[in-house]
């Protein structure tokens, strides 16, 4: 019987650990940052009916909202190399379909891109923009999801893991910077374990990297110059993840100091000196900026999310206990 933990990453999203678990404030989610470091993009619940994606200006401090649709789920954002439009996910409201949509930055040009075996989740495009690798199915009754590449028109849609028996579920990928290789997140469909692969886009040959001695690493993601790799890890004997980088000059693994019990979904600046990520703090989700070389943590400070909520409830609870003179 597939686990939990299966069903959560084919959704898009780990689940939450138990210490975090989503109540009324909004939760920001899956941020990425456009190449030239203006906008993150990322999706949130900010409606409080379904997950809709928003672009935050860090030039103008303006908070878009790019999509908004009843019954559907917009996720996992991931700007294109150029910095003109963004590819998502999108599922409908039971979660049994979810395709690639592509979007202007403006929120034009909403047009869909594939959707393989009624799975389609996770997109990200390689470094000459020519493709987009994500995890899918061959087919509707398919237990087992691959990684996939597809051109941005949803041509020549293939296949890459699909004939490595060393696992049995597949999400996350990643594009190397040269464009030779993919890093994802793997394991076994019935084990609450995940673990990072490699595979060559050309020769499709799939192996195993580094043991990092965690029991989930997830979201393996490229620096731009393409020394390091950073993911999301849970630890054995914790119930938390943390943020990892990975020297692969040198093989060491480098824990970030960060500011919670939380991280997930660590997405590089162009200089590949911050990394991007979610994190959950006092029940909330936010996004935040961790500095390698300051190692520091800065909070964005996008408007309307949870630490604004939780303000608005304590100025609330206040008056009301303050009414009257008391």
């Amino acid at each position: 019987m597939m686990k939990t933990f299966f069903a959560a990453v084919l959704a898009g999203v780990v689940a939450a650990p138990a210490f975090g678990q989503i109540g009324d404030e909004p939760w920001d989610w899956n941020p990425d940052i456009s190449p030239d470091g203006r906008y993150v993009v990322f999706h949130s619940e900010r409606s409080r009916t379904d997950d809709d994606l928003y672009l935050w200006d860090m030039h103008t401090r303006t908070l878009t909202q790019l999509t908004e649709t009843p019954d559907q789920n917009e996720k996992f954002p991931r700007f294109s190399p150029d910095g003109h439009f963004i590819v998502y996910q999108v599922g409908n409201a039971d979660g049994s379909v979810w395709s690639l949509r592509r979007v202007a930055l403006d929120g034009s040009h909403n047009a869909e891109i594939v959707t393989a075996g009624n799975l389609a989740i996770n997109p990200d495009m390689s470094p000459n923009g020519e493709w987009i690798a994500f995890a899918g199915r061959v087919s509707e009754d398919a237990i087992r999801n691959d990684i996939f590449i597809v051109r941005p028109d949803g041509s020549d849609l293939t296949n890459l893991t699909g004939e490595s028996d060393a696992i049995g579920y597949s999400v996350l990928p990643s594009w190397s910077p040269d464009g030779q290789t993919i890093a994802f997140s793997g394991g076994d469909i019935d084990a609450d374990t995940a673990e990072i692969f490699l595979v060559d886009v050309h020769s499709r040959d799939v192996r195993a990297f580094m043991e990092i001695e965690t029991y989930k690493e997830m979201g393996p993601t490229y620096s731009p110059d393409g020394r390091y790799l950073a993911a999301s890890v849970g630890f054995q004997n914790y119930d938390f993840y943390r943020l990892v980088v990975i020297d692969l000059e040198t093989g060491t693994a480098r824990q970030l100091d960060a500011s919670s019990e939380y991280h997930a979904r660590p997405a590089w600046s162009a200089d590949s000196n911050s990394l991007y990520y979610q994190e959950i703090v006092q029940g909330g989700a936010r996004i935040a900026r961790y500095d390698l070389v300051e190692d520091e943590t800065y909070n964005l400070g996008i408007p309307g999310g949870w630490e604004e909520e939780l303000m608005h409830r304590a100025v609330a609870a206040y008056r009301g206990a303050h009414e009257g003179g008391h």
